[in-house]
């Protein structure tokens, strides 16, 4: 196993390596939670057995399933590039001739689906891939179901299966799915990348799928002005809400659209002003295969022609003029393809009825001849294409041709030097994204290498601009279940968790990521989310002994929030901090509240009642008090060893240390 490639609700998968065939798969890994689940399980299974019974160059390819240590997998074709999402998230609507040649392929994959028997069920931007060569592929056949059998229904125990953006009508109304189901899809599709946005939205996923029921998809031009009345009515007849008025299965669907592709090449070739951009963009898919499997063996004289265009264009001619022999007036029929004009009425499905299959070609007008006519008219051609095949030998010979070498992987400079060597040249013809080919350097030639190309002609070059990069999204202050949904949808994957304190964001909630907001990373890359602890816990430091007003500021700032209470004090100075609450060393968070004990000093001493007491006696009790004693005796003669008064009274608080007279009789 190599990496991560995507995440989903249901299951990951990763870029792994078969190391029996030695090649590069995609590995599909069902979440073990699911893994318990027999439904899921079997929808898992479903998956495979309906993707392998494809092969379609327009379909990702299955090529095994199975479980390994309680872990359903499965394993398919890697295909390298992005999803038809990151198309429209990166250009917005696209113009007609883009979306139709991208719908063309989407079209060809379901129809050999259909005529496998099955209808894929969640058609949607996600399940289509884009490959480095602009070659769309439809993925995820997981809602696959065949069209017969017991279970043909949308909704599964009361569920409703699909992405709910492009559910046709009936599979939210739990009514039979058929192909019919996956054109509503696909209609829906072609209206998001006209629009650059889907038909309908809400507040919740249910309350959109009930729009699909009672609401009309609108015209595409109601959104984006001068898409043409045909390309309108083409989505509309595909999003019919009911699906006898759709077309019949995507067969049909595609037949009405390579109409309309033709009619916008025709457009363009006819309007100067018109502005519906080149058909071949840098990400477009490449030209359709000569022979799709899957389609009709005989549709008429019809030829599938690419001309290095991302859109077929289906060119309808003359077949070959038939002779009716006739008694007496011998008449050529001319035998025209079936018609396939589109309507031109703006917003609705009239003239949009697709071919039928097996319809056989109709003689429209005869054209009167004469034999004498008739022989002229074929001596005539044989001599004009006698001229033509001399003039072609001549041109073929005297133009040289020489095999395009190959320079991919070197820069326009360095190739122009190896070209040289062949009579060629090289110019740089656009840019494209490549996660294997390094920035500047050729991703591929027109021609192609190896083909042939004119002598002394300059041939189109494109050039890796790196990997395709995303920007990270801004999480600051989010929460991380939300930043990690912003994360995944943004092309990324959550690498874990890293908890700071913070002073300005709230605990639990996002400071911000790794790598930061906005910067532009390759999809996929890990983003570290970093999340607050809130503020940073401090240690209170010893303050007594200091002043008050010096212990109220240090607490200040550690953020502390501190008030004063005064005490008396037999060890601190008056007006310093005796004891603090909490102690020296607690740990605290800042906004917390400390109590500052400030000292007032020794307490006062309560003068005793010594009066009536001996001498000795009360000396000792006015010392005990902390009191000094000043003795008077009353008479010259000391008679009866008696406190006969004292000063000041009992009961006066004095300072520690002061005097008190007693009055000895």
């Amino acid at each position: 196993m190599l990496s991560q490639i995507a995440r989903g609700g249901m299951s990951t998968v990763y870029l792994a390596t078969d190391i029996r065939l030695d090649r590069t798969v995609a590995l599909k890994v069902m979440h073990r939670s699911f893994a318990e689940d027999p439904g899921f399980v079997a929808r898992f299974e479903r998956e495979a057995k309906a993707a392998a019974k494809l092969s379609h160059p327009n379909v990702v390819g299955v090529f095994d399933q199975g479980s390994y240590d309680g872990l359903v997998f499965l394993v398919m074709e890697y295909v390298p590039g992005h999803t038809l999402r990151d198309v429209i998230r990166a250009h917005g609507a696209l113009e007609p001739a883009r979306a139709l040649g991208v719908l063309d392929q989407v079209l060809l994959a379901l129809t050999a689906a259909h005529d496998a028997g099955f209808v894929h069920r969640d058609i949607k931007p996600e399940n289509v891939l884009i490959t480095e060569q602009g070659v769309a592929k439809v993925a995820d056949f997981g809602l696959a179901r065949a069209l017969t059998g017991a279970v043909g229904t949308a909704t599964s125990q009361g569920l409703i299966i699909g992405t709910v953006a492009y559910l046709s009508p009936e599979q939210v109304a739990a009514d039979t799915v058929d192909e019919r189901s996956d054109v509503y899809s696909a209609g829906v599709m072609l209206f998001e990348l006209l629009t650059g946005e889907v038909p309908f939205t809400a507040a919740t996923p249910l309350a959109v799928a009930y729009r699909h029921v009672n609401e009309v998809v609108p015209a595409p031009s109601s959104v984006v002005a001068d898409i043409p009345d045909y390309v309108d009515a083409l989505v509309l007849t595909a999003t019919a809400k009911d699906p006898a008025k759709r077309f019949g299965d995507a067969w049909e669907f595609e037949r009405a659209l390579v109409r309309a592709q033709n009619r916008v090449m025709e457009d363009q070739d006819g309007d100067e002003s018109a502005d519906w951009g080149d058909p071949s963009p840098s990400w477009a898919p490449a030209p359709l295969p000569a022979a799709v499997p899957g389609q009709p063996a005989d549709d008429g004289p019809t030829e599938v022609i690419a001309a290095g265009s991302s859109t077929a264009i289906l060119v309808d001619h003359l077949a070959d003029p038939t002779t009716v022999n006739d008694a007496e007036d011998p008449v050529t029929e001319v035998l025209e393809p079936r018609p396939a004009p589109l309507s031109a009425g703006r917003g609705g499905a009239v003239g949009l009825s697709p071919p039928d299959r097996t319809e056989p070609y109709r003689p429209s007008k005869k054209i009167k001849s004469s034999s004498r006519g008739r022989r002229s008219l074929f001596i005539a051609i044989i001599l004009l294409l006698a001229a033509l095949a001399g003039g072609v030998g001549w041109y073929l010979g005297s133009v040289e041709y020489v095999s395009v070498p190959d320079v991919t992987g070197q820069n326009i400079d360095d190739a122009n030097v190896v070209l040289a060597e062949s009579n060629l040249s090289i110019e740089e013809a656009g840019v494209e994204s490549s996660e294997s080919v390094p920035e500047g350097l050729l991703i591929r030639t027109d021609p192609p290498v190896g083909e042939r190309a004119k002598a002394g002609s300059t041939i189109a070059g494109i050039v890796s601009g790196g990997p395709q990069l995303f920007q990270v999204p801004s999480l600051r202050g989010t929460g991380v279940p939300e930043a990690t949904a912003a994360v995944e949808a943004a092309g990324f994957a959550v690498g874990g968790v890293e908890r700071v304190y913070d002073p300005e964001v709230a605990r639990d909630l996002l400071v911000g990521t790794v790598p930061p907001a906005e910067s532009a990373q390759r999809a996929g890359t890990p983003i570290t989310l970093v999340v607050s602890q809130g503020l940073e816990p401090v240690v209170l430091p010893d303050l007594v002994g200091q002043t008050a007003a010096q212990a109220g500021q240090r607490a200040a700032n550690l953020g502390l929030l501190s008030t004063v209470r005064e005490e008396f004090s037999d060890t601190a100075p008056a007006g310093t901090v005796a004891a603090t609450e909490p102690t020296a060393g607690a740990t605290m968070v800042p906004g917390d509240s400390l109590v500052l004990v400030v000292s007032k000093g020794p307490a006062p001493s309560v003068v005793p009642d010594v009066v009536g007491m001996g001498q000795a006696e009360a000396t000792a009790a006015l010392q005990a008090a902390g009191l000094r004693v000043v003795s008077r005796n009353q008479f010259p003669i000391v008679v009866l060893d008696r406190v006969y008064s004292q000063d000041p009274p009992s009961g006066t608080e004095l300072p520690r240390g002061s005097s008190v007279t007693i009055s000895i009789v």
